[in-house]
């Protein structure tokens, strides 16, 4: 093999290695923003915001549970009714995590903001029905056994608590379906593969649109008030 053919084919060989290294190197960064882009806008953002409200509405119907069987204690037990009871079994909410950068790349992500919106709602509704369901209600055991601040009788009081306690735990039933949507972005987002430059064109997705129509319709009343 002459000298020259050697050179070429050792140059071809070299250009080709070349190539598939840039190659190689290209793709390594294109998966590198691929795994940025899921873990700022899928685990640092939606999957956060999902985690904070299925934790509080857990919590809430434990303790809508909870109020039930004191309210039947206190109904079944009369004269053996043990204030104890009134502060056990009962989980405190923390403080609400608004997560105020999550639901801004949320935004970004869906170009709405109908989801930091609904987001806010629930995490009242999840405050005030806990404050229901372990304070108030309780409160008035507490009065009518402590004090005469409260002169109806005592069987008097139990289908109201069991109504507010109920009417609670109903309207939980919304914000639950509130997680499903927000499932469905986290789950769309899984499975699409994009760099940051592709971002805006998440939200013309056509599940995305739906769902923004969707929280749109069902909160219009709250969203409204």
């Amino acid at each position: 093999m002459e000298l020259c053919e050697i050179i070429a084919k050792g140059i071809v060989a070299f250009i080709v290695a070349a190539g598939a290294a840039r190659l190689g190197i290209y793709y390594f960064f294109i998966q590198k923003e691929y795994e940025l882009v899921k873990s700022r806008y899928l685990d640092g953002s939606i999957d956060l915001l999902l985690a904070e409200l299925e934790n509080g509405l857990s919590i809430t119907s434990h303790n809508y549970s909870r109020a039930l069987n004191v309210i039947k204690a206190y109904r079944d037990q009369k004269n053996g009714f043990e204030l104890a009871e009134l502060t056990k079994g009962f989980i405190d909410v923390s403080s609400p995590q608004f997560h105020h950068v999550a639901n801004h790349r949320l935004q970004i992500l869906t170009g709405s903001d109908i989801f930091w919106s609904t987001y806010q709602l629930a995490l009242s509704y999840i405050s005030n029905a806990n404050i229901i369901l372990t304070t108030e209600i309780i409160d008035v055991i507490r009065m009518k056994e402590t004090t005469d601040n409260i002169s109806i009788d005592r069987a008097e009081l139990i289908d109201p608590m069991v109504q507010e306690a109920t009417e609670q735990h109903e309207l939980g039933f919304k914000y639950s379906k509130l997680i499903h949507q927000f499932q469905i972005i986290s789950d769309l987002l899984e499975r699409n593969k994009m760099t940051f430059n592709q971002i805006e064109t998440f939200r013309n997705k056509k599940e995305v649109i739906q769902v923004v129509a969707m929280l749109k319709s069902d909160f219009s009343v709250e969203l409204s008030e």
